[in-house]
């Protein structure tokens, strides 16, 4: 299963303020390398970055080595992607998160963002999911 995780998903699961279904997905993933493919953009990366201490980024950076993740950086999203969830009433972000979950094709993106994202699941042509929905619905 394709996933993209949004950046509260690993500020939540590396920094300070954990969330036990975000520490729990994370190690879901690392468990299962062959069961789920996780896609990762700049943009994400930045937003960690920012609320990240540097010790806590190695972490998150060890975590998609061991993955064999790449860093898919930002002009590689097609504008159109981006642009229709702005035409759509996102905000820049959130859309772009959208936009690249849409574009590398993923199953689904997995957020804490309910009133913008969780909330609004027919906006998407992917699932959007909670990290507590997401283990509830793929238990390991």
């Amino acid at each position: 299963m394709h996933l993209v995780l949004d950046s509260n998903e690993y500020i939540l699961a590396f920094g300070f303020e954990r969330d036990p279904s975000s520490e729990k997905l994370m190690d879901a993933v690392a468990a299962a390398p062959d069961r789920y493919r996780v896609g990762i953009c700049r943009p994400i990366i930045d937003e960690i970055s920012r609320h990240l201490l540097p010790r806590q980024l190695t972490e998150v950076h060890a975590l998609l080595r061991s993955l064999d993740v790449e860093i898919d950086e930002r002009f590689m999203v097609p504008f159109e992607c981006v642009e229709r969830y702005i035409a759509r009433g996102l905000k820049r972000g959130d859309a772009f998160v959208s936009g690249y979950t849409e574009w590398v094709g993923a199953d689904c993106l997995v957020s804490e963002n309910r009133k913008d994202l969780v909330d609004h699941p027919d906006l998407f042509p992917f699932k959007v999911k909670t990290a507590e929905r997401f283990l509830r619905d793929h238990p390991l």
